[in-house]
């Protein structure tokens, strides 16, 4: 795949290194985008489409809840892990409930890596479901098309045996006819067959 996008919702530069660093270590290959306010994370997640959102929990001016609801708002699919250095038990349960992927805290910064290759995986899944579920919608649909040209082909084949039923005997009777191996009554006959054939043909 190509390389990732990470948006990092951070206002501490320092630990913005910090988890950077980490991932660096992994030599994970990813663009970054950071922001650290409301405004930032918002035009970010519309413009940027991240595949990853690693969001700090307590901001100056925002807060983790509203950027999480806002995420799965905006781009319900993308993983969203928080990286906080305050995030207590009840925080933490009513983030993963309200749909973040995961939780790491600051000072266990080692388990970040982990937590981030997790979520990349579940990406990676949820994007080859997604393509395997379109191609079994193009493969269902062409099926269909095909079926109905041969349905098709079989009305078309159908009709014309019904038209030339009709124009045989016709020709037949006119073969007679000319070749003078009926007689003018028997013609009168095979006229008027002749004219009903025309009718089953093209009935007036």
């Amino acid at each position: 795949m190509n390389k990732w996008k990470f948006l990092f919702l951070e206002d501490s530069l320092v630990d913005l290194e910090l988890i950077q660093r980490q991932l660096n270590r992994a030599k994970i290959d990813y663009y970054p985008i950071h922001v650290s306010d409301s405004e930032g994370f918002s035009q970010a997640i519309l413009d940027q489409k991240p595949h990853l959102i690693l969001s700090d929990f307590s901001l100056p001016k925002y807060d983790g809840f509203s950027a999480l609801k806002l995420a799965k708002k905006i781009c319900p699919t993308t993983p969203f892990i928080f990286v906080s250095g305050t995030y207590g038990e009840e925080a933490a349960i009513q983030t993963l409930t309200m749909g973040a992927t995961d939780y790491v805290l600051k000072d266990r910064i080692e388990k970040l890596l982990p937590a981030v290759q997790r979520a990349l995986h579940e990406l990676e899944d949820h994007e080859l479901r997604i393509k395997a579920e379109k191609e079994r919608y193009e493969l269902e649909e062409q099926l269909r098309q095909s079926q109905k040209l041969e349905a098709m082909g079989v009305m078309a084949g159908t009709m014309a045996h019904e038209i030339n039923n009709p124009l045989i005997a016709i020709s037949e009777y006119a073969a007679m006819i000319a070749k003078g191996e009926v007689d003018s009554e028997k013609a009168k006959q095979l006229a008027s067959k002749s004219e009903t054939k025309v009718h089953e043909f093209l009935p007036l």
